[in-house]
């Protein structure tokens, strides 16, 4: 992976490249940002970087060290993961793993680096056993922690580290258009869509262009709006099991599906209040978006809003999807008799 072919991020990787170039490579990194923004393409570009035998800006993808960092077998690049068949890194196996194993000098090169994916995962036992680690590493030793949330990390630990917060890439969207509507040969209202729904998250746009359903999603969304008004209370009920069956075939978080529902709502709470059509998701759907914009009041629109980030807390808090789905179906279905 070379820095060039990761899209965005722009500040951070002339940063890395600059700390390469200049021989100030930090002894620890912190690369935060949410699943999809492109920290492991971010940590395998640095690293690659950092080992080339050209000794460049970039990595020249060609030399052995580049192959090896490629195909994760260079003895010197150390990803830290749970052991097989456990879902987190125990303390004992992360001493072992890393807190001894930083005083077994390089076996190939000058440099040794850890890459631990995750590490806001890592419980406070496991954070502590690296804190001395992190504070006073061998000279050859650089450690990259990859986090979603770095504010779940000691403060003791990021202190003590170089962190680099990841964001949306709002401004290459002509360039990730581009990208989607070749190599998934998808209509472009799709794409603009799948971009407008990524919020400049290039990982979950991919994820959603690749996912066959992701169209058939986006109409059964507004199927769900556009007939929601007045169901009766069996009906919202089986239109619940409709939604959780065809989440589960086409491989959909349930979590997405209110997101793109929330965007419904929130187009028809911009047209009621801009009788424009500009910067509407679901502009290719308008007319009923001007529709629903008579029908509902600022109040119920707002309302329908909130409900939808309060059911999505729900599902994350694990309370029953039918029962969270069904209590904010029925509310918005009852909203236009009040």
């Amino acid at each position: 992976m070379r820095f060039q072919d990761i899209i965005g991020q722009k500040e951070i990787k002339k940063h890395l490249q600059k700390a390469i170039t200049g021989g100030k490579v930090s002894h620890a990194y912190i690369i935060n940002g949410e699943k999809g923004m492109g920290k492991h393409m971010l940590a395998e570009a640095f690293v690659q970087t950092l080992f080339c035998e050209e000794k460049g800006e970039d990595a020249c993808e060609k030399c052995a060290e580049c192959g090896r960092i490629r195909r994760k077998n260079h003895p010197d690049v150390i990803y830290i993961l749970p052991e097989e068949g456990k879902k987190n890194i125990g303390v004992e196996y992360l001493k072992e793993a890393l807190v001894s194993d930083v005083y077994i000098r390089p076996y190939a090169r000058e440099m040794k680096v850890y890459i631990i994916p995750d590490a806001d995962l890592l419980n406070t036992s496991c954070q502590n056993a690296i804190l001395k680690t992190i504070e006073e590493p061998p000279d050859y030793v650089r450690l990259l922690l990859l986090t979603e949330n770095s504010k779940r990390l000691l403060p003791t630990i990021r202190s003590r580290c170089i962190e680099l917060d990841l964001l949306p890439v709002m401004d290459e969207d002509e360039k990730i258009k581009a990208l989607l509507m070749n190599e998934y040969e998808l209509p472009e209202y799709v794409v603009s869509t799948i971009l407008q729904f990524a919020s400049g998250n290039i990982g979950r746009a991919l994820t959603l262009a690749g996912n066959d359903g992701f169209r058939d999603t986006l109409d059964e969304v507004f199927s769900l709006a556009s007939h929601l008004e007045g169901m009766k209370s069996y009906e919202v009920y089986d239109r619940v099991s409709e939604i959780k069956n065809k989440a589960t075939q086409e491989n959909l978080d349930l979590k997405e599906y209110l997101d793109l529902l929330l965007l419904w709502y929130r187009d028809v709470l911009l047209y009621k209040a801009t009788k424009k059509p500009d910067g509407l998701y679901f502009a290719q759907r308008l007319r009923e978006i001007m529709r629903q914009s008579e029908v509902y009041s600022y109040e119920q629109l707002y309302s329908f809003v909130k409900g939808i980030e309060s059911t999505k807390d729900l599902l994350h808090a694990n309370i029953s999807s039918d029962l969270a789905l069904s209590l904010l179906l029925h509310r918005i279905a009852t909203a236009g008799s009040e």
